[in-house]
């Protein structure tokens, strides 16, 4: 059977009219796929992120309200009340812990981590690396109010020195080495108390907080009167993620 060619080219006309449809119509059901894609992204994007500040805010206030917190003293109240060494700006508004406040404490917000100071306790003789005994017991109490955080947040324990250059020391060579071994030794008290140590980081920092760097120095040229409330420890809590331990 043969075709005529005005039939064959009816045909071919037909058959490159069909293809030429298929060609112009293919784009919008790949555009269609990626806007559906495109949105789906942004739903779970924003609905998980929600829930994540929500669980943040949520174990703040649990922290809070555990710890006895109100809002309180504003930042120049709590100056007057008791001198603070700070880590830096308050975000989030200052506020005042009933219950750490008979420690001798002060808690603050930072973001999504909770700041908790101790800035008239000395945690450390001068030189000395062990927790002093009244400082023991701070830390015990704060564990014990604590410990049932342990499992949804992290705790940072930041060591700090006064500015007394370290001397003739054979456990360590400067403050940050000191600062280093305190934040250990105050890691130690904690995980005795019940704390684990896979929810628990350390840091040393010197004398970075030093409040008043005395200008008095004996004939050896070493500070007469350090700051001894700069040998301190600052506990930082925060949610925990595998990421950050």
């Amino acid at each position: 059977m043969s075709l005529d060619s005005q039939e064959l080219k009816r045909i071919l006309r037909k058959r490159e009219s069909t293809d030429d449809t298929d060609a112009e119509g293919s784009w919008a059901i790949s555009y269609g796929d990626m806007i559906t894609l495109l949105l789906t992204f942004f739903v779970l994007f924003f609905n998980v992120n929600t829930k994540k500040n929500e669980t943040k805010e949520l174990l703040q206030k649990a922290i809070m309200t555990e710890f006895g917190v109100e809002k309180g003293a504003s930042k120049e109240d709590q100056a007057k009340e008791a001198p603070r060494m700070s880590m830096g700006d308050q975000k989030d508004g200052e506020l005042e812990a009933n219950t750490l406040k008979e420690w001798g404490g002060t808690l603050h917000r930072d973001g999504d981590k909770v700041v908790i100071e101790f800035p008239n306790t000395t945690f450390y003789d001068l030189g000395k690396v062990d927790v002093k005994e009244q400082s023991v017991k701070v830390l015990q109490q704060f564990a014990n109010k604590y410990v049932k955080f342990a499992g949804t947040s992290s705790l940072s324990i930041k060591a700090f020195t006064d500015s007394v250059p370290v001397r003739n020391s054979q456990r360590f060579h400067d403050n940050l080495e000191l600062s280093a071994l305190r934040a250990i030794a105050a890691m130690r008290v904690l995980q005795h108390s019940g704390i684990p140590l896979d929810r628990m980081k350390i840091s040393g920092h010197g004398e970075t907080l030093t409040r008043k760097p005395s200008s008095e120095t004996d004939a050896n040229g070493a500070i007469k009167t350090p700051d001894e409330f700069a040998r301190k420890v600052i506990l930082v809590i925060e949610p925990f993620t595998k990421e950050k331990l």
